[in-house]
């Protein structure tokens, strides 16, 4: 008896849960697109000016002023 008490209760609580209403108000397609484009956008030009900025103070290779400029693999 308790075990069917349970599963009522459990039963119940999923169907009030899952019929919920869904927003009257639809999206606006035109505008949420014109949001992710302006984050990407936003987004590129700082990876963009990072880049640049890497290549005006010389890189990887200002970085690396120490190590050897080639590694050559040699056959066995």
């Amino acid at each position: 008896m308790q075990q069917n008490r349970l599963l009522l209760i459990a039963i119940a609580v999923l169907a009030f849960a899952g019929c919920r209403r869904e927003d009257k108000t639809p999206l606006n397609n035109d505008y949420t697109a014109a949001m992710d484009n302006s984050l990407a956008e936003g987004m590129f030009n700082d990876v963009l000016k990072q880049a640049d900025d890497a290549a005006a103070d010389g890189g990887l290779r200002g970085m690396m002023d120490g190590c050897i400029d080639t590694v050559r693999s040699i056959p066995t």
